[in-house]
């Protein structure tokens, strides 16, 4: 089972500091977010500390949070944090902007409206360097009549706005934070409150970066020639999947069906993690594997799959292509608790093609593909 990493931190004055020696480099926390303001009138005692603390520690993106409320105007709690922002010296390669969207005790939650609106206002003034911290556990409103969920509201009205999620179940279960942030395309994940990090007293809330190259387009990163993250860094995690042997539960790690688990990095070639087949992209993207009965399982939903007329499947929705060896599996589906199922073999219409060369094997019109004459690189 695939382990979030801790990219990032973002803390606040609950989260108090140890040592400040001991908290680690941006070497170790390319990531790291504080909260500044909320309403329209508060300003975290912790902010300036924090938000030179992050500055001296190299943080490669250095975020201030505003965390909205429903009972003062959008408009003063902008204005509220673009004072805070500038009088801190905002504007670095670097800074970000985050938007905390969560529920405030006694008070209603904010609509999508209210969210689209402070969005709108800061961007006039900072430009799109804003990331929306949220769930899906919000309520629905009781500001909003139409009696939809809020986060759903928004997120189907801003599909592709940059969004941090929060998910505190690290399972693969489809309510897991692997599967939510695929769902709802999330560019990083905070996936615990508790965990510990040096130099703060107890534990703190600590993120997994899906997506560098949108925090690399918020904080201005990408315009500057050689900053980009190191490549083993810039791995698509939300477009991960799991290759069994066989329909299987998989919550159990120590399941002796698993063969591997494939991560699709941003340049869209794969990376393996685990034993098993051996798994390899070509220079096309093809991905190609040893074991010619294994099927590939979305950590999500089903996605479509369509074959082409020389038999390569492409799944509509996840971002990746694979070799189709035989016609007996090769599949998407539900991942959780997935009951055996028989497949029917699938069957192609004959068609007249020339020979295809491919590396390492064959292709001939109306014949099985052959084995790989040479062993995979």
């Amino acid at each position: 089972m695939p382990t979030p990493r801790i990219d990032g931190i973002d803390v606040s004055h609950w989260n108090p500091v140890s040592s400040s020696d001991d908290i680690p480099t941006g070497d170790v926390l390319p990531l790291m977010s504080c909260k500044a303001t909320e309403g329209r009138g508060f300003v975290s005692r912790t902010f300036r500390p924090f938000w030179d603390l992050f500055k001296a520690k190299g943080a490669r993106y250095r975020g201030a949070y505003h965390w909205l409320r429903s009972d003062s105007p959008i408009i003063q709690q902008a204005d509220h944090f673009t004072r805070v922002m500038e009088g801190a010296g905002f504007g670095d390669v670097g800074d970000i902007i985050q938007l905390d969207w969560e529920t405030t005790p006694n008070i209603p939650l904010n609509t999508s409206d209210h969210v689209a609106q402070w969005c709108d206002i800061i961007e006039g003034r900072f430009g799109p360097r804003i990331i929306v911290y949220s769930s899906d556990w919000l309520p629905d409103s009781t500001l909003d009549p139409d009696a939809r969920g809020e986060f759903f509201e928004w997120r189907e009205a801003f599909p592709d706005y940059p969004y941090w999620h929060a998910n505190y179940n690290t399972t693969l279960r489809s309510t897991g934070g692997w599967a939510e942030s695929e769902k709802y395309r999330a560019d990083v994940w905070q996936w615990s409150s508790t965990t510990p990090v040096p130099g703060f007293a107890a534990g703190i809330d600590v993120n997994h970066v899906f997506n560098w190259r949108t925090l690399d387009r918020l904080s201005l990163r990408d315009t500057v020639t050689g900053t980009g993250p190191p490549e083993e860094e810039t791995a698509d995690m939300s477009r991960s999947f799991i290759v069994t042997t066989g329909a299987r539960d998989v919550t159990d790690p120590n399941d002796p069906r698993v063969l591997v688990w494939i991560e699709m990095t941003a340049d869209g070639r794969y990376r393996q993690h685990g034993s098993g087949s051996t798994f390899r992209s070509d220079e096309f993207g093809l991905l190609t594997a040893d074991d010619l009965h294994a099927e590939l399982v979305t950590t999500n939903t089903l996605a479509t799959m369509t074959a082409d007329k020389y038999g390569v499947f492409t799944a509509a929705g996840f971002g990746y292509v694979a070799s189709r060896w035989d016609q007996r599996v090769l599949i998407t589906a539900p991942v959780v608790n997935v009951p055996p199922v028989q497949f029917p073999p699938i069957e192609f219409p004959p068609v007249e093609l020339p020979p295809i060369e491919w590396p390492g094997f064959r292709i001939t019109a109306n014949a099985q593909p052959t084995e790989p004459t040479t062993e995979p690189e």
